[in-house]
């Protein structure tokens, strides 16, 4: 099935995970990396080989260096023969986007849109687009723009159905991803450095770079087009109390300031207004698309209740907990420091 795979962003935190993991469970397919920054590929190809991965990375790994805004050199990196596209790419960092909306627009946006283009052109059967939660009830530029480049996805499967399908995989803060807020912890904690803890206390899902690439290849064969898929069972963590136990036994102080504008108290990745429309389906909840032609039935299982899925709602892990996990699922980034 998955002959070819590209993957935009291919050298950020998910994009060096699943194309990792993609290397070794998938022998038989071509490995295509799109991104930007020479440096951060040369970096991933270094590392995968270090990983014991130089067999696979000589054989199956493709390297391109472009960007999203470029349709033309999305064409070319594509070709005739990509059987998959995993969407990655994007400018993040919410605090950074509200002072470059004209940068988030043209990459996550219209950037967005060459690729989903290009991908109709090329003939593409499978493209997932990697959302987020701050695209579910936004309140910031970032947020907005994944919701548009959320939505002009699953909506680009009306012009490429049957042949390219388009869906959409959402979830929230990933812990053991670069700038995350554990990153930024361990470097103060390095340097004897207090650390910052918003206030009112803030919670958040509990996910790691495992469990994206997993579910990124779990989605991959089971998708129809026009739905987003959201991990279900997701537990949390109130993040005063990961501080607290990060700097137990030591000299540290937590610093505590305010939410910023633009930064929500719990993350949301399913709001009340999406469970008409939305199921339970093994490990994800499934959002439809309303298009009766795309109400397939694999997607008719238990509906949902009427209430936001968000991190203040649902179990907690203590902060203790929350280490001890951390400790097995985090990934050692392989893009880390390119």
């Amino acid at each position: 099935m998955h002959k070819r795979i590209l993957i935009t962003g291919g050298t950020g935190s998910l994009g060096s995970r699943l194309v990792q993991d993609l290397l070794i469970n998938k022998p038989d397919a071509t490995v295509v990396v799109y991104s930007r920054d020479v440096w951060k590929q040369e970096r991933l190809k270094q590392k995968l080989e270090q990983a014991g991965l130089r067999q696979q990375v000589e054989k199956n790994l493709r390297l391109f260096i472009g960007d999203i805004r470029d349709p033309q050199r999305l064409k070319r990196a594509i070709g005739h023969r990509t059987t998959t596209i995993v969407h990655a790419a994007a400018i993040k960092y919410v605090g950074i986007g509200e002072y470059n909306p004209t940068e988030f627009d043209q990459t996550n946006i219209q950037g967005t849109r060459n690729v989903a283009e290009a991908a109709i052109d090329a003939k593409v059967e499978r493209c997932l687009f990697i959302s987020s939660d701050k695209a579910c009830q936004a309140i910031n530029l970032y947020g907005m723009t994944k919701a548009v480049g959320e939505r002009l996805w699953v909506r680009y499967n009306m012009f490429g159905y049957p042949r390219t399908h388009f869906s959409a995989l959402r979830y929230g803060n990933v812990f053991d991803s670069q700038g995350s807020v554990m990153h930024v912890w361990q470097m103060a904690i390095e340097h004897n450095e207090p650390i910052r803890v918003r206030t009112p206390n803030p919670t958040r899902f509990i996910q790691f770079l495992k469990w994206g690439s997993k579910w990124v290849q779990e989605i991959l064969p089971i998708m129809r087009g026009g739905e987003i898929f959201v991990p279900n069972n997701l537990k949390a963590v109130d993040m005063e109390s990961v501080a607290k136990s990060l700097i137990a036994d030591t000299s540290i102080e937590i610093l505590y300031e305010p939410i910023q504008s633009g930064e929500k108290q719990h993350e949301i990745l399913l709001a009340p207004e999406e469970h008409r429309a939305a199921v339970i389906v093994g490990n994800f909840i499934v959002i439809n698309p309303d298009n009766p032609q795309w109400q397939y039935e694999a997607w008719r299982g238990v509906p949902m209740y009427d209430e936001p899925y968000q991190s203040g709602t649902v179990p907690r892990m203590s902060g203790e907990e929350f280490l001890q996990l951390y400790k097995l699922e985090a990934t050692k980034l392989i893009g880390r420091g390119a």
